[in-house]
């Protein structure tokens, strides 16, 4: 299956019960293995990713940020995608983690790597 050109969908199922689930719909967006996350608050659906073709190998990729209007059936309407972080030359941004606070307020953590591989200094720091 492929996405914005590249093998790697980012699929969804909803479940009522946890025993029986919907069909899988795909949001039409690329991830990796493991390089984006996804949180829920009943209301709203965020998920944050960092489009990358292989997990913690790429510089000059933007990390972005979704979210979609979950319907009570389970289907999700999405909307345009946010940049977080532009693409830079020498950074990477992977490791984001997308939370909501009690408060209704969306978090976004994530990794600032200076990659090495990619002229910077190697230096990594959580923000």
């Amino acid at each position: 299956m492929s996405c914005e050109g590249q093998g790697g969908c980012l699929l969804y199922t909803s479940s009522i019960d946890g025993v029986s689930w919907a069909a899988s719909a795909n949001v039409g967006i690329h991830v990796t293995d493991s390089d984006w996350s996804v949180v829920t608050n009943t209301t709203y659906v965020f998920y944050a990713r960092y489009n990358e073709t292989v997990f913690d190998s790429y510089c000059s990729r933007a990390l972005l940020f979704g979210d979609g209007v979950l319907s009570s059936g389970g289907t999700i309407s999405w909307q345009s995608e946010h940049v977080v972080r532009a693409a830079n030359t020498t950074l990477a941004f992977p490791n984001e983690i997308v939370r909501v606070d009690t408060n209704n307020r969306v978090w976004l953590g994530y990794q600032e790597d200076n990659h090495s591989d990619c002229g910077g200094t190697g230096i990594q720091v959580h923000a």
